[in-house]
Parts: C-alpha cells; sequence; structure tokens
C-alpha cells in the first residue's frame, strides 16, 4: 500500500519494488498526484506522476503520466483540487463519493498524502461507481412505483371513522374476518392485546399530523392464527379542510416476515462462517509472511493461496456454504498451480466435504502442488502425481493418497514451512484425521485418513 513518508515510512522506490504485484493487479485505480497551487496557496490543478493500469479503464484517460488534469479534462470540477488541496496541506486522508461529470463517472475515493509535505502529492484510490448510483436511482424509482401499486391493489380494503374509533366496513379477502356492519370492536377483533397500545400510539400520530397511517404489525386472521400484515391508510378530507374518514388497504406479509426470520438465522449463520473464514485467511497471511526468504515471495506465495481459497469459497457459495465435492476441492487446490490435467491423474469416488475441511483441504492440496512444482516431480517434464482417495469400508471415512513419480531423486526439506505446517497439522485437526509424509527416491507421498461429518450411505 502507498504510504507516507514521513515518520520512516516506506519510499515510492521501495513501494514499487515491494507491492509491484497488488500495484498492478487490484481492480481500483491507483495513482499518486502532485497538488499544484496558485501564489496565495489554493489549489488549482494536479498533475499525475503514477498510476496502476486500471486508472485507464476507471478514467477513461490515457497518456496521462505527467499531464495536469486541466489539460486533459479541462471542464473538471474545482471542487476536486480543493478536496485534495486540503488532504496535501493538512494530512488528513478522507474518504469520500464526489461526482466527476466531465469524465463522466462517479467515484468512490480514499485519498491520502504520501511523500514529505513540501512535495504536495497525494495517493488516490479510486472505483468507478457510477453504475452503483444508477441501480440504486432506478432502484428508488422502482420502489416509488411499487408503493404505488401496492397501494391501490392491496388484498384487504377498510373504512375507518375520522378518529379511528369506528371501523365501517372491511374486505378481508380470506385473509382476514369481513365486517359488513358497522363496529367500534373492531381492534380486539384483529389485533392481539399485547400490540393494541403500539397501534394506538402510530393511529394517534397520524390523525394528528394529518399523514398517511403505516405500520407493519400482527394481526388474528379469520381462521384465528397468527399473521402479519402492512396496513396502509389515507384520510379522506371534507370541504373544509378537516379529515372526514380514513381509507386503507393492508398486505398479508406473514410470509415475507417468517422470511425475514427465517434470514436473519442465515445471516448469522454467514457470520460465523465468515469470522472462521478471516481467521483462516489472518493466519495464511501470518505465515507467509513469517516464513518467506523476501517480500516478493511471501507476496506470490500469499496471491498464489487466496487464489485457491478464494476458488473453493466460490464452490461453496453454490451450495450456500453447504457440502461441496472432493473432486471440486482438488480443481481449486491445483488450478492456480498447474496445468493439472495433463500432469495429475485424480480419481476417486463421490465425496462430499463440509465447508471448513473443504477450505482446509484445498490449501492442503495446493501446498502439494506447489511444492512438485517447485521441488518436486512436476519441476520437471519426466514428472507425475497420482492423486486418488477411497472410501473406507464402514463408508464412515475416506482415504486420500498423494503420490508423485519422479526420475528426480528428492530429499525432505531441511525446515518445516508453512506447507508441511497445514499438511501435518492443521489439516488433520480439521477432520480429526490424521496424516503421513514421507520423502521416497521416487517422490513424495501423502496419505491422508480421515472420518466423514456424514457418512455415505
Amino acid at each position: 500500500m502507498l504510504t507516507d513518508n514521513q515518520g520512516g515510512g516506506q519510499s515510492d522506490g521501495r513501494l514499487e519494488d515491494d507491492h509491484k504485484i497488488l500495484f498492478e493487479s487490484i481492480d481500483d485505480g491507483l495513482c499518486v498526484i502532485e497538488v499544484l497551487f496558485d501564489d496565495e496557496n489554493q489549489p488549482y490543478d494536479y498533475r499525475f506522476l503514477r498510476a496502476n493500469p486500471a486508472f485507464v479503464r476507471q478514467t477513461g484517460l490515457t497518456d496521462a503520466i505527467g499531464k495536469q488534469i486541466r489539460h486533459l479534462a479541462p471542464a473538471h470540477e474545482s471542487s476536486w483540487y480543493e478536496i485534495y488541496g486540503k488532504i496535501a496541506l493538512t494530512g488528513e486522508p478522507a474518504r469520500f463519493e464526489h461526482q466527476a461529470d466531465a469524465l463522466g463517472r462517479w467515484y468512490e475515493v480514499y485519498a491520502f498524502r504520501v511523500g514529505r509535505p513540501e512535495e504536495r502529492q497525494v495517493a488516490v484510490l479510486f472505483r468507478d461507481i457510477k453504475e452503483k448510483k444508477e441501480a440504486a436511482a432506478a432502484l428508488r424509482r422502482s420502489e416509488a412505483r411499487n408503493r404505488a401499486l401496492v397501494s391501490a391493489s392491496s388484498d384487504v380494503v377498510y373504512e375507518l371513522s375520522r378518529d379511528w374509533e369506528e371501523m365501517r366496513q372491511l374486505d378481508g379477502r380470506g385473509f382476514l374476518a369481513d365486517i359488513d356492519a358497522p363496529t367500534v370492536r373492531w381492534l380486539d377483533l384483529f389485533v392481539f392485546p399485547e400490540d393494541q397500545a403500539a397501534i394506538r400510539v402510530a393511529i394517534q400520530q397520524a390523525i394528528s399530523e394529518r399523514k398517511p397511517f403505516e405500520l407493519e404489525h400482527r394481526v388474528r386472521r379469520a381462521d384465528g392464527s397468527e399473521g402479519w400484515t402492512l396496513s396502509r391508510a389515507i384520510p379522506v378530507f371534507n370541504d373544509e379542510g378537516e379529515i372526514a374518514e380514513w381509507f386503507g388497504m393492508a398486505s398479508d406479509i406473514t410470509d415475507r416476515v417468517k422470511a425475514r426470520e427465517q434470514q436473519k438465522l442465515l445471516n448469522t449463520e454467514l457470520g460465523h462462517r465468515l469470522k472462521n473464514l478471516l481467521a483462516l485467511v489472518q493466519s495464511i497471511a501470518s505465515q507467509t509472511f513469517k516464513q518467506s526468504a523476501s517480500l516478493d515471495e511471501a507476496a506470490a506465495s500469499y496471491v498464489s493461496r487466496l487464489s485457491s481459497l478464494g476458488r473453493a469459497t466460490d464452490f461453496l457459495t453454490e451450495t450456500a456454504w453447504g457440502e461441496t465435492s472432493l473432486h471440486r476441492i482438488a480443481e481449486a487446490g491445483l488450478t492456480s498451480v498447474i496445468d493439472f490435467e495433463n500432469r495429475v491423474d485424480i480419481s476417486g469416488p463421490p465425496i462430499e466435504l463440509a465447508a471448513q475441511q473443504a477450505l482446509m483441504l484445498t490449501l492442503a492440496l495446493h501446498e502439494l502442488a506447489t511444492n512438485s512444482v517447485k521441488y518436486g516431480a512436476l519441476s520437471h517434464d519426466g514428472g507425475s502425481v497420482v492423486l486418488g482417495w477411497s472410501l473406507a469400508d464402514d463408508k464412515s471415512g475416506f482415504v486420500l493418497r498423494w503420490r508423485e513419480r519422479s526420475s528426480v531423486p528428492v530429499e525432505a526439506p531441511e525446515r518445516e514451512g508453512f506447507g508441511t505446517k497445514l499438511i501435518t497439522r492443521l489439516l488433520p485437526s480439521a477432520f480429526g484425521g490424521e496424516t503421513s509424509l514421507v520423502y521416497e527416491r521416487s517422490g513424495l507421498f501423502f496419505e491422508f485418513r480421515a472420518p466423514l461429518v456424514r457418512p455415505v450411505p
């Protein structure tokens, strides 16, 4: 990441060397600008000093390095100069959304000062969110149309006196009991005692403000069971401008409320799974950067490991983080490392693994493939790998084997790296299983035995 050089931070040259992969691969635009000030120390322009490949896609500006924005986009809003000028002068970073009409875009921006204060340089990380803004506006228009449609076509129709004391008529359409004659007992008929106070408060507010009544609340349905409704009533005024009566409509939203409660449960479960995933990512980062010989090596390993993890999460997302097949796990673990279809022979019966187990086994296979490409059978043309698995006799567990066939002798590493630790410690811990890792002359042999969460029928 770009950091201010004050306080012993990295220099721009060090930045380019240490974070080249990140700088060039992110989808967001990233540039460093020099803010230009006039004699009164007021910002009036800025010059592009450095930009990543995504800059052109995010701005539409080509050949911008060394040029000023006024030259590239003469109509660019002056508010941009003021924002960046303040950051350059104060050193206070800013996160904001702002329109750039001259470029025909909307941006989400995080900007912060870099370099020495007198250099007036600002790093800008940005993303074009015009499509998101347009989608949000379209959504608002759609919601307005939907509200109008609901107001005109709700199932239940009712009519109330000016003070809501008497319900004159209600057509329940099978959801609520019909009222064919005026009654003052409507609240007891349709609303549970513990909910009546809140509904009376909403009614009094609508009457006092002379505005539509709208409330989502429980109701007693025609069959006596509990239901939920979204009720909306509008005041009808007489010639003197006083409320004469209320006309309302209500929708049966019982299924929607139940779905919302279910969604809360799902969100809670998703939050738990995300915490576990973030903990795993944090562990990968910690071990990778701790055990790598250089920052470049660490970055490459980290990106590769996250790529495999990302493929595994894609598969899990397709199954709503349920079980996923071992075949797909193998694909996720190997794809980011090698063209496994020509070098690795994969076979085994259909086996489904739980989400956390799938993530861990994906990383383990990734580490095996990476090690083989660097030091083992896949490091030369003549080598190959056989990856296979089978069910235990009682189908309550499985055995997975990775056997390398190499014409070049292999030796055990002098020190235990993150990959070895993951394979021999973390993987068996995640499954409650056991592993065996042997460096034979013909190549590495790995065996993993583990129980299944749900035995194969």
